[in-house]
């Protein structure tokens, strides 16, 4: 067991369940696991992060609904080429005012 480069996983268990009593006796260097938490917590915060895939949905959700607006009112609203209630409120006005005009 003095190459630790080359086991394999077998001996690493043999050696694991050979030495369970001394891995239970000896606590680790502080220091050691201070550095171990630290990167698992950097690992985690690598895993959870989905800031971007939110910026992303948020952007194609944008992009869609703008295309959808533009492709609502140029092709599919049926009455896209009628006149609309502001337009007939100032015919309406302007024949009120030829008649006002007419009588008086």
């Amino acid at each position: 067991m003095g190459n630790w480069d080359n086991i394999t996983e077998e001996e690493l268990e043999k050696f694991i369940v050979k030495n369970k009593d001394k891995f239970d006796k000896y606590l680790p260097n502080l220091e050691m696991e201070e550095r171990f938490r630290i990167k698992l917590l950097n690992r985690f915060k690598k895993i959870i992060s989905i800031v971007p895939h939110l910026i992303c949905v948020l952007i194609v959700t944008v992009i869609i609904s703008a295309a959808s607006i533009w492709t609502w009112n140029s092709y599919i609203r049926k009455d896209r080429y009628e006149i609309t209630l502001k337009e007939k409120a100032y015919v309406i006005a302007k024949k009120a005012e030829v008649i006002l005009y007419k009588i008086f």
